[in-house]
Order: structure tokens, then sequence, then C-alpha cells
């Protein structure tokens, strides 16, 4: 049965509030077909017909950090394929969340080189998991990106696949996701150092090609991995060394890379730590130029 389109306003209104989304006195809401007094070409609404907030950016749905310029006033006209969780949404005529900043982006190209942050829902609006609030990568390698995880100096477990902490925004603090309680599914990771004071990908990245059941199969494991430079000078053939074996996802101290699989050793901890990339060498055939930088890690 078809639900008033009220009914449909005051469960978003409500999904958002799980989010921390301040809803007060907000009638829901609107896209330029459903205007009820709330201009979609401005800033005036807080939340886009697609889900994102609209919040201190421009009209594109993100939060700060918006490193795009152009006008998405128009994002919320374009609906992206419901799955079949969604499909009594997709039903009543409005738009399900996207389910990771990879979908979004496919499902709204206007959004791309406007990195920032968006909400998304990665089990969909009808999942037992709320929506979450994430820092998407629009522009690097076709955008798409959705940030997992960053270090910050003097940085301190927990800190991990598996481990949720920190916000995304707080530069100050490391920040993990949690991709397992999160629900987000993903067959790629991207390595990258920080660009000053930002989110953004500063002057290295890697990217992997990992299984979708990466972080539940690979808990107590790991598995060698193809490095590609996606930005930046480094590109030794093979991969630089010590970012050829992923994995150990249980391990709640580090995103774990090195050269060989062995992660199970706390004094022997590589990768991506709470306080930056160690990878032992400082080179970059073998440490990738990355040792002691200030680092983040994407997937989508």
């Amino acid at each position: 049965m078809r639900r008033s389109r009220g009914r449909r306003l005051l469960l978003l209104t409500a999904l958002l509030a799980a989010c921390g989304v301040d809803v007060t006195g907000m009638g829901g809401p609107f896209g330029p077909e459903e205007d009820a007094g709330v201009d979609a070409t401005t800033n005036d609404g807080p939340v886009a017909g697609d889900g994102s907030i609209h919040e201190g950016g421009g009209s594109d749905g993100s939060i700060g950090n918006d490193s795009g310029g152009g006008d998405a006033a128009d994002a919320s006209d374009a609906k992206p394929p419901p799955d079949a969780a969604d499909a009594s949404d997709a039903a009543d005529g409005g738009p399900p969340p996207s389910t990771s900043c990879k979908t979004l982006l496919t499902a709204l190209p206007v959004l791309f080189g406007k990195n920032g942050i968006y909400v998304i829902d990665p089990d969909g609006l009808l999942g037992a998991k709320p929506p979450i609030a994430v820092y998407c990568e629009m522009s690097l390698d076709n955008g798409g990106w959705t940030l997992v995880g960053h270090s910050a100096p003097g940085g301190t477990a927990p800190f991990g696949w598996t481990t949720a902490t920190g916000t995304p925004t707080n530069l100050a603090a490391p920040y993990s996701l949690g991709v397992a309680a999160a629900g987000l599914v993903f067959t790629e990771v991207l390595l990258a150092d920080q660009a000053p004071s930002s989110l953004d990908a500063g002057s290295r990245a890697y990217k992997f090609t990992v299984p979708s059941d990466f972080v539940t199969t690979y808990l107590d494991a790991s598995v060698a991995l193809t490095p590609v430079t996606v930005l930046g000078p480094c590109n030794p053939g093979g991969g630089a060394q010590m970012l050829q074996h992923g994995g150990g996802t249980s391990v709640t101290d580090s995103f774990f890379f090195r050269d060989n699989g062995t992660f199970d050793d706390p004094t022997l901890r590589f990768g991506l730590l709470a306080k930056g990339f160690d990878t032992y060498y400082t080179n970059c055939n073998q440490g990738a130029d990355l040792k002691a930088k200030q680092g983040s890690i994407f997937v989508r």
C-alpha cells in the first residue's frame, strides 16, 4: 500500500535524527518537485532528496571540506536504483539512501570532484543498521571512495578495520569507522598520505583489489596484494614491498600492511597505525615513501 507523504517524511526525519542530525523544526526532505516552502536551489533546506546533508557547504549536499565547484541544485532529482530492501520506499516515489560513496556518485555524477561529508546507509533504508555520516573522496581515481580511517599525530590504539573510534573530520585524533559493524561492502582499498590540514589525499596514493569478504575472511590471516600507484611518482614494478600483504583485520592497533603475511607480533606491526604510517623503510621501492607520514585509508 502506498504510504502517505507525511509518513515518509516522519520516517526519514527519524532516521536523520538517529544519525545525530538536528531535525528540530524540520518539515522533512523536499526535492524541487515537493517545494513546501523550501528553495531546493539554495542551502535553505537541511536535507536533499538524495539523503545527503545540507549544512555550511554548497547545494551539493556536503558538509564542509567541499573541494569542488559548481552547483548540484538538481541533485535531489536523481534517484538511485533501489535494492530489494527498499522496494516499498521506491513505490512511494522517494529515493533510498546510497549504500556507499561509490553508489552515491554513480547515482549523482554531478557530485564528482565534491569531496565532503555525506550520509549513507550501507544496508539500506529498511535495514537494521542506521545511516552514518562518512567522508567521501569524490575526485581521486574517478572518485567514490569512502574514508574508513585516518591517523593523527601521537594517536594511540584502538584503531583498525574492526574498531570504531573518533570522527572523520577531527584530524587531531585517530578515526576508524569499524567497517564490519557498519556493514560497508567493498572490493578496493586505497592508502594515501594526508594533505596538510585536510582529509584529502596528499602526494602519494596506492590502491589494491581485495575480496568482497576481506574483513571477515582475513581476521586472523593475510592475503597477497598488488599495489597500483594512483598518485605520486613512486611506482616500482609490482608495487612497493611493504604494501604487498594485507589482512589481520582483527588487530586493534593498525590497518595492517607489510612485505609478508606475519601480523600476529604486535612489536612488528606495520601499515597505517593510529599515529601515522610505519612502512619500516623510508624509500620508494620498499616503503612506498609513506613512512612517518599521516595517512588515510579509503574503500569502494
